[in-house]
């Protein structure tokens, strides 16, 4: 009976964010009043030299890669949808979301809006990545124009709020782990009147953006976008030492933290010059379902003293004192110095972390599990698109936004280093935003100003023997900042 009311629960609120986000858009059909960039850095997109646009990752990186598109990571490419029981993504989430590509704009007529512009704040040209095509071929069918406001990615949400204040609002805001410091140059996403209804949409993160009862970001499950961690290995080096790899404990069922340490060690023996991994300790936290913060509901809190987060770094601490971290992201792993990286699925794309690496020599697999009981669970950046406060083009925007976040109007064939990688990209980013775990830091930085990076990503260099204390001292600052930024969220989602 409870299970039942659950349900009924369930349905009912997503019944309600649907009405919520479309109310006032069943008989919209007026267009904007202007298209209002004069004074602004924007520029159209030039869609008459389609062969220049080249691949990319994340919006975080702007050089091309040059890895070489033949198979590379073959058998974690073939092999990560099999079902293992560490396997946190279903195969079949991907391949339903892909599926999908009849366009639906609902109660809105696109015709209505030929001839306006759309203008797209972002520090990624589309003119040299993946997604210039798509630009394209949506200027092309639509008629409606877009322009890109080139806007850094350090202090993105300044920047915007400061075009806001001058009268020069962009129309799409791309959310990259901001939120809810994105909240004040938000509005509410009713706003573009999308068709909820339609299954491309990631019902869960309508919720999960939900502030007040008013939804602010729109995402599809498993887009050319999608972010979620995993791991990655030197294929080279593993082989050339007789190393077993990755994917071999993943596939025996044998892939947790203690043979990523064994593995680690394994490697660091090689040399001096040698380092087990790079670690991400917030995407290694939050692959236990833990983090400096907690957010649910619209509310943040504290859970910096979650037993599991003072296990993480009890981990990470040991592992840095032991001379197994490497120091950088990309360099160590790279040069064959480095046998592993945990991070984020950039490094699946051709312009990602490794571009300047043999593609064949990328391996990846998922994350492992903490123990055998304890499993990883699926993890990543808080990623969306929303309306712009005072954006003169809401509703063309959204039509925008139904066709760029297809993953069908891409080539993803350009996109990733092998089809192997494309394959696993899509098997693991398959993953709706309620079963993802995210960690806020940089949202709450943006907020109150720390200095992201050293503030929440270096308390890996702590003492093993002091993690625990420090941990403790730590959590009355997240406190501090839960306060400021609940404040935040109220002030900025009225």
């Amino acid at each position: 009976m409870k299970n039942k009311l659950k349900h009924i629960s369930l349905l009912l609120l997503s019944i309600l964010l649907v009405v919520t986000i479309t109310a006032g858009c069943a008989s919209s059909g007026k267009k904007p009043a202007g298209e209002n960039v004069s004074g602004s850095e924007s520029e159209a997109f030039d869609d008459e030299n389609p062969d220049e646009f080249n691949s990319d990752g994340t919006p975080d990186d702007g050089n091309e890669g040059n890895a070489d598109d033949t198979e590379s990571g073959t058998s974690s490419g073939t092999s990560s949808g099999t079902g293992s029981k560490s396997s946190a993504v279903s195969s079949s989430a991907a391949s339903n979301t892909r599926s999908k590509s009849s366009e639906q704009t609902g109660n809105i007529d696109p015709e209505k809006y030929r001839g306006t512009t759309v203008r797209y704040a972002t520090w990624k040209d589309p003119a040299a990545n993946e997604d210039g095509i798509v630009v394209s071929n949506f200027q092309k069918k639509y008629g409606i124009t877009v322009k890109i406001d080139m806007i850094p990615q350090a202090g993105y949400v300044q920047t915007l709020a400061s075009y806001i204040a001058a009268g020069n609002s962009p129309d799409i805001c791309f959310d990259n782990n901001e939120f809810p410091a994105t909240l004040s140059v938000l509005q509410p996403l009713s706003a573009a009147c999308l068709n909820t209804s339609d299954p491309i949409w990631d019902q869960s993160m309508f919720k999960a953006s939900t502030v007040n009862n008013k939804v602010y970001l729109a995402n599809t499950i498993s887009n050319i976008w999608g972010d979620v961690n995993c791991l990655y290995y030197n294929k080279k080096l593993f082989a050339n030492n007789g190393i077993p790899t990755p994917e071999e404990l993943y596939k025996a069922g044998n892939w947790t933290w203690k043979t990523m340490y064994g593995l680690m060690q394994q490697v660091k023996a090689l040399g001096s010059s040698y380092y087990g991994a790079y670690i991400d300790p917030e995407a290694f936290a939050a692959s236990v379902g833990t983090g400096f913060y907690k957010y649910q509901d619209g509310k943040l809190s504290n859970s910096c003293t979650d037993n599991m987060m003072l296990k993480t770094y009890e981990n990470l601490c040991l592992w840095y004192k032991e001379g197994l971290l490497a120091p950088s992201l990309s360099n160590e792993f790279v040069s064959g110095k480095a046998g592993m990286v945990l991070t984020n699925s950039f490094g699946l794309k051709k312009t990602g972390y490794f571009s300047k690496m043999n593609g064949n020599d990328i391996g990846f697999s998922y994350l492992p599990d903490y123990d055998a009981n304890t499993k990883v669970k699926p993890s990543g950046l808080f990623r969306g698109w929303g309306i712009v406060k005072n954006a003169p083009n809401p509703i063309g925007a959204g039509i925008f936004l139904r066709y760029y976040l297809d993953t069908n109007n891409y080539d993803t064939r350009i996109a990733f280093v092998s089809p192997a990688a494309e394959s696993f990209f899509y098997q693991l980013t398959g993953v709706e935003a309620s079963k993802m775990q995210y960690y806020m830091t940089l949202g709450v930085a943006t907020i109150t100003g720390e200095e992201y990076w050293t503030t929440y990503t270096e308390l890996y260099k702590t003492d093993p023997a002091q993690i625990g204390t420090k941990l403790n001292a730590f959590s009355n600052v997240v406190s501090n900042n839960v306060t400021k930024v609940n404040a935040y969220i109220t002030t900025n989602a009225k």
